[in-house]
């Protein structure tokens, strides 16, 4: 559930995040990267991947023991639509780790 997260947190993604004009295109988070170069988003204290954040905001929780993939291979991309869920043992062997 999303209970844990802030009411504003839509506003909050959505002030440091630029959408791309398609259909499908990335969602960039624009505030500084972390040194692995996905987005950081503190809120309430917490710190979270921006990624993280937006997929539990915008889908839900991640299952325990699942990590996220971003089938765009965008580490600052934000879009819900883009990461999947997956554990270590599902991850799609058609993709490069």
């Amino acid at each position: 559930s999303t209970a844990d997260l802030p009411a504003p947190i839509g506003d909050y993604l959505a002030a440091r995040t630029a959408a791309g004009p398609g259909e499908n295109d990335c969602w960039l988070w624009t505030n500084k990267p972390d040194r692995d170069g996905y987005g950081v988003a503190t809120t309430t204290g917490k710190q979270w991947r921006a990624h993280r954040l937006s997929y539990r905001f915008h889908v839900g929780p991640i299952p325990d023991g699942h990590e996220l993939d971003h089938t765009c291979e965008i580490r600052l991309c934000v879009r819900p639509s883009h990461p999947v869920s997956y554990t270590h043992l599902t991850l799609p062997t058609n993709r490069e780790v």
